[in-house]
Parts: C-alpha cells; structure tokens; sequence
C-alpha cells in the first residue's frame, strides 16, 4: 500500500507538471510516465551498448564485426516480438578486417607509435624496415623534382608538421541555454547554402586540398612501401591531440579534380581498385617528432608489419530492418534508426553504438509497456553510412522513392527519426524546416522539460541518416544533442569507446525517443510534410 500511494503521488506530481505546459491528456500522460518509469528504472540501452561495443568490436562497413553485428540486432529485436530481417541495400564492394599490426621506430633510439593502419588498407609485404622519407612540400611540382626516382620500395612521412596547442576548454560540454536559444530562433534563412560537399568546394581550404590530393596521387604511384600521415586538416579538432588519433579511410588517387568526392575515383573498397600503397596514420605529437629528427639531419628508421584479411565473396552492403505491425493504420509506417557501422580504431561506441543501442530499448520499452500501435513501427540500423549514407539512401530508393518513381510505400510513410551524434542527452529536435510539424514536437517534448529537453529548431542538419529521407520529401528528422566529448575526443578516433558514454543520457534518450515513437504511432493523422 504504501508503495502504491508513493507511485499515485508521483503520478500526480507529473501530471501537474505538465499540466502547466500542456493541454490536458491523461492517457498520453500516463504513457509518458511509465514511459519514463521503464526506462530509468528498468534499463537495458546500456547492456546492449556492451555487446555491441566491447563484444562484438570495431563495425567497419562488410567487416565480419559488421556481419555479426547485424546477427545480433536481428535476434535480439526478434527477442523483443518485432519480426526483423538482414536485407541487403545493394553493391558496396569489399570486406576488409586487421589480422595483426605493429609500428615502432628502431633508431636513432626506440620507440612505439601510436599508430592505426588506414581502413582498406593494403597490407605490407611483410614486415617493412627501413629509413623514412620525409616529403613536406605544399606543392606538386617541388614534390615531383626533389622525390622523382627515390620513393619506390620507401618509407614515406607524408606532410606538413601538425600545429599543436594547448586545450583552455573542457573536453566534454552541455549545449547551453544561450545555443539552445540560438537554435530556437534560427529561421531557414540562417542555414548554409548547398550541401556540405559544396560548402567545402566554395571554402578557402579547398585548393590546399587538392593541391594535397596531387601530391599523395604521385607519391602513391611511386610504390612506396609504406605511407605514413598525421591525419588531414579537418581531423585536427581543437583538444584532439594527447594521442587521440582520427582514424579513417585509406586514401585513394585522384583521377578527376572535379569529382574529389564522387565515384568517378576510385574507393579503397572497390572490388577492382588502382594501385594504394599500404597507409598508416599516427598521433599528431609523434608525426612532428619524426618530422623534427629527419629535419635535424637523423637517419629515422622504421619497422611495421600490417597483414589483413580481405572478403571478396560477398561484396553487398546489409541492413537490419524490424518491423512491429500495427493495428487500424497498419499501412502507415513510424520509422526510427541509427547506423550501425564504424570505423575501426577503437569499438565506435559514441559513433554510432549509442544511437543503435537507444533505437533499441525504445521499442523494447514500448514492448514492455504492451503498447497497441495504430501505425507500424519499423527499425533500421544500417551501414554504409559513414562512407555517405550508402544503407540509408539506398533503403529509401529501394522501398520509398528512387531518382525515378515514388513506391507504393511513400505516400503512407508517416516520418523517420534518427540518432548519430554521440551519446549525449537529447536537448531537443531539428525540425528540418518543417514548420508544421513544429507543434506536435512541442508538445511531445513536454514531459520531458524537467530534463531540459524541450528546443525546437526549425533549422536543418545533415551528414547523417534522415537525410535520406529528408531529401526524398519525407517527413526525417535528427535530435538535438549535448556533444559532451564527441567532437573533441570520440569522433570518428581511436577514442571512441563506451567510456565516454554517459548511462543517465542513454537513459532519458531511449524514454524521449520511445514517447516520440508512441505518439506518431498512435495519432490520429500522419505528421505533415514540408
């Protein structure tokens, strides 16, 4: 009895809370609160972060850790009463995963390097031993006359010293009052033009860029042994030094100064790819000390040893697709997701393990609350995406609208929400322009005030899933997020392991994400588009 009387008053306490807010519903009040109730004090987000981080490991797109991650989300949804399939999206070329590595300077005196071979990286042949060649020129032409004829077979330091500077700022950081108030009252006016692609190729970055491109291209087609880098520019995040290392895709030669970015160059990935030499990045502060002992007249030796493993019989990218069916509405589809893939310096916890593993505790939260959805709720955790939303745009053309025709599917399509940017507290929604949606999402945030979740942006972001279903015309949307270290310390680096996750955060996102979810389902018309 006395349990129950505590549990009434809290109730009654939450209901007054929202009351002050909100318009009155007493169903969608309960739900939130037990909601909430099931998600704080019955949590599983972070036992599925485990297994997908420090069990099954590094989740590089067509890896084995990417196979087995796949295995482990479909049996697990399916455990949860969702039906859920493996489906493939379509070509993405080869699989690659490290067999074994090491990296250590042998003279003028010994040391290890904090050091991570490329993804899709060739392997040495081998272990290399030698002296390093330090190529530092800015430009094509004095590359060319100082190296022509001496890299083949070589050891190569490619680049300019890395500036490092001392951190004043904290690492990990809430978005404050002030940015979620900026944020609030941004119009569509205040975006970029373009996309990120054509921000970047209109920056003041950009020729050094490509003039960079040139110079690995002619470098990569000497055959050197071994191309060793610090990272590029865009890498070099204020605070990301002390041996945190980006760690990402081996590079490949430019073959169309126009087309940096598009298929008309190769992937490391292809199937049938040009020559890549071995490539290898290491720690900011250890690139300049073996660029300052080359540069102070010291023979700089080297050994490595990189092998991989190459899969070439399956060379399609795979999805996760759940389903959970509804009931009068089942035709119209509630869609949430996360990518699932990483790369592969550390166990990609906060990219992007937190998203999958929040996606999935709110279905199962919805499960166990024995939630009756009107809409059908489907889950996608996909890959390809940090090689450009490869899962997710091809599920949309597949199944929703390609560059040809709109599907059966896409008029009964209700709205996709997505996870990817740490692991950090959802503060509140981009609301990707769609301004009429804004006072559903309102009040959908309500219940969660006292978290200080509750901004409404009307401004778009990018770079990730629900784009894919943005720039289809649907109804897409990513949450607002406290990055705490996730540009400084875990994107996309050798840092990026559950440590930095935060429980109490993975908590509140999969209640948010979970009432969300319940709300689209259950509402008597589907979101408005744009």
């Amino acid at each position: 009895m006395k349990r129950f009387l505590i549990l009434f008053s809290a109730l009654c306490m939450f209901i007054f809370s929202f009351e002050l807010h909100a318009q009155f519903n007493p169903a969608d009040t309960l739900v939130a609160f037990n909601i909430k109730k099931e998600a704080i004090e019955n949590s599983k987000v972070m036992e599925l972060l485990n297994v997908l981080t420090n069990v099954i490991g590094p989740r590089l797109t067509n890896s084995k850790g990417m196979a087995a991650a796949n295995a482990w989300s479909q049996k697990t949804l399916e455990s949860y009463g969702l039906t859920a399939q493996v489906e493939a999206w379509g070509e993405f070329g080869r699989g690659w995963d490290v067999k074994s590595f090491r990296a250590g300077v042998t003279a003028p005196y010994a040391f290890q390097l904090i050091a991570y071979p490329k993804a899709w990286s060739p392997a040495t042949i081998g272990a290399v031993k030698g002296k390093i060649i330090y190529v530092n020129e800015k430009n094509l032409e004095a590359v060319k006359t100082k190296y022509d004829g001496k890299l083949k077979n070589a050891i190569v330091l490619l680049g300019e010293k890395i500036k490092v500077e001392p951190s004043f700022e904290p690492a990990a950081k809430r978005v404050t009052d002030a940015e979620l108030l900026a944020m609030a009252n941004a119009s569509q006016k205040d975006e970029p033009r373009g996309s990120y692609r054509a921000q970047f190729r209109n920056s003041s970055f950009y020729p050094a860029y490509v003039e960079r491109s040139k110079i690995f291209t002619w470098v990569n087609e000497q055959q050197p042994a071994l191309i060793l880098d610090g990272g590029t520019s865009s890498s070099r995040m204020p605070g990301r030094n002390s041996g945190v290392v980006t760690v990402q895709s081996a590079n490949t030669p430019l073959l169309d100064e126009e087309d940096v970015f598009g298929r008309k160059n190769p992937k490391p990935y292809d199937v049938k790819p040009p020559f890549i030499a071995p490539q290898v990045v290491i720690a900011a502060e250890q690139f300049n000390q073996l660029a300052e002992l080359i540069i102070n007249g010291k023979d700089v030796k080297l050994e490595c040893d990189l092998q991989v493993d190459w899969q070439n019989k399956d060379t399609k990218g795979y999805n996760t697709i759940a389903e959970w069916e509804g009931s009068d509405l089942k035709d119209e589809i509630v869609m949430i997701g996360a990518h699932m893939d990483s790369w592969h310096g550390a166990t990609g916890a906060t990219d992007n393990a937190a998203g999958v593993a929040v996606m999935m505790e709110a279905v199962r939260i919805l499960k166990q609350l024995d939630i009756k959805p009107r809409r059908t709720i489907r889950v996608g955790l996909w890959s390809g995406e940090e090689q450009g939303l490869l899962g997710s745009r091809n599920y949309v053309a597949k199944h929703l609208k390609d560059s040809m025709s709109t599907k059966p599917d896409y008029e009964k399509f209700n709205v996709y929400y997505n996870l990817d940017n740490g692991g950090g507290q959802i503060r509140g929604i981009h609301m990707q322009g769609n301004e009429k949606a804004a006072e559903n999402f309102r009040q959908w945030l309500e219940p969660f005030r006292a978290w200080d979740a509750s901004t409404i942006s009307l401004k778009k972001t990018g770079s990730t899933d629900h784009a894919a279903f943005d720039d289809a015309g649907l109804p897409g949307f990513q949450f607002i997020q406290d990055p705490l270290e996730y540009g400084s310390k875990t994107w996309h680096t050798n840092m990026d392991m559950p440590d930095h996750i935060v429980a109490q955060d993975m908590r509140r996102n999969a209640a948010i994400v979970a009432y969300f979810v319940y709300q689209s389902a259950m509402q008597d018309e589907r979101l408005p588009r744009k």
